[in-house]
């Protein structure tokens, strides 16, 4: 795919109130690419929190090993056992944990009670609620960290089980295992990192979601630290850079509907000029296959590249999300000049006619544009599930060398070869 150097080659995409909820600053940023990098960060990160942590999620599971294999840190490895520690050694500490009230569809693959795992059997100070803050048929689906209104992590992974892997995605991976003792398969996505006001921005987020599931609002910080949380191995990908903050809500309880991500997404394809590289776990939404469509008719458009999983976790997934997809790809491969778009998998040697269970969220334009978080290019993350996406546009060549970074670091994670050759 060609890179684009030129300054000049996109204008201006964020505009709040319309493909945004805000603007903000952010001193450090770094996309943590697969489980493990996140899971490491976000150990470390939590266990020097001082006064607040929020855990926002679609899954959580008290029961995973956040950084398996890990030397010993003198607290606990279960999920839920360090954050009760947590809790306990520092007395200022106050933890909210918000999951959706699943529906019984995925009772099977969840852990059964967690409100006693973080509820009844934890300190008073770790609070646990299961969030029916929504519409019949919708989900919350945001996957958001905030430590001390200092450090965010947004992006498309739950605290959950069959998370964690490394960049390797090696088969057979003894640690790749989940609290039942099985073995799962390779698994892909990515979490961004960032601190300063675009983390006490997504604190707020936090918040707000808190006090609509509980009716109880929880204390602000009241001073942030200068990110000294901050761990000190993670090199930052951006600096003193412009975060968008894009959102997903339905409309329920007298609150009118919010499509930031939609729009966000549409404002991206629109203003592509040389390349758009997705990474997806979903693509089903008619209304981006009609935006692509229309880029994909024009003489000279932008190359477009989409990287999805193979196919759905379930029988039902397989006869509704991927049989949708796979009539999107005809429909645009009979619109596209030839070599200008392509679909692919990521696949593992090893792994038989299985593919790497890929669950990212991300999008990357003209090397001027990175966004990550955790919706999907379905219908359902445009309209009717909570969601929350991050947008860094590319200011100067720094910041586009770093873009161009992280998409080579894809690219050559999926090819199966280093960065540099890429």
């Amino acid at each position: 795919m060609p890179g684009s150097s030129d300054p000049k080659a996109m204008t201006q995409i964020l505009e709040p109130g319309r493909n945004c909820w805000r603007i903000e600053h952010v001193r450090r940023a770094k996309l943590l690419i697969d489980g493990a990098a996140y899971f490491a960060a976000l150990r470390q990160v939590m266990a020097a929190a001082r006064k607040s942590i929020f855990v926002i999620g679609w899954d959580i599971d008290s029961r995973i090993l956040l950084h398996p294999g890990a030397r010993d840190d003198g607290l606990p490895l279960p999920l839920g056992e360090f954050l009760d520690a947590l809790a306990a050694r520092r007395d200022t500490l106050e933890i909210h944990v918000l999951t959706w009230d699943f529906a019984m569809l995925y009772a099977l693959d969840r852990e059964f009670l967690p409100i006693y795992s973080l509820g009844w059997r934890t300190h008073r100070r770790l609070h646990f609620h299961m969030d029916a803050c929504h519409p019949p048929g919708s989900s919350h689906h945001q996957k958001i960290v905030v430590v001390d209104d200092t450090i965010a992590f947004v992006g498309g992974i739950d605290l959950s089980k069959n998370r964690w892997d490394t960049p390797a995605h090696e088969p057979g991976d003894r640690r790749r295992r989940n609290p039942e003792g099985e073995l799962y398969p390779p698994f892909h996505d990515m979490q961004m990192m960032l601190g300063g006001d675009a983390a006490a921005a997504i604190g707020e987020l936090a918040r707000e979601r808190w006090r609509r599931a509980t009716g109880q609002a929880p204390a602000e910080v009241s001073a942030r630290s200068q990110e000294c949380l901050w761990p000190e191995a993670s090199e930052p990908d951006f600096e003193s850079a412009r975060v968008g903050i894009a959102r997903t809500e339905p409309a329920y309880d007298g609150r009118e509907p919010v499509h930031e991500i939609r729009q966000l997404f549409l404002d991206c394809i629109a203003q592509a000029r040389r390349s758009i590289y997705i990474e997806n776990q979903y693509f089903t939404s008619t209304v981006i296959a009609e935006a692509i469509t229309r880029r994909l008719r024009e003489p000279g458009g932008p190359e477009i590249v989409v990287v999805s999983r193979l196919r759905g976790s379930g029988w039902l997934e397989q006869n509704t999300m991927f049989v949708l997809r796979a009539r999107l790809i005809r429909q645009l491969g009979a619109t596209a000049e030839a070599g200008r778009l392509r679909f692919y998998c990521p696949h593992q040697q090893g792994l038989g006619d299985e593919c790497i269970a890929l669950h990212s969220k991300l999008m990357i334009v003209d090397d001027s544009v990175l966004r990550v978080g955790s919706a999907n290019i379905s219908n359902r993350s445009l309209g009717v599930d909570t969601e929350c996406d991050l947008l860094i546009e590319a200011a100067s060549d720094a910041e586009r060398r770093a873009i161009t970074a992280v998409r080579d670091s894809l690219l050559a994670e999926h090819l199966g070869v280093r960065r540099q050759d890429v």
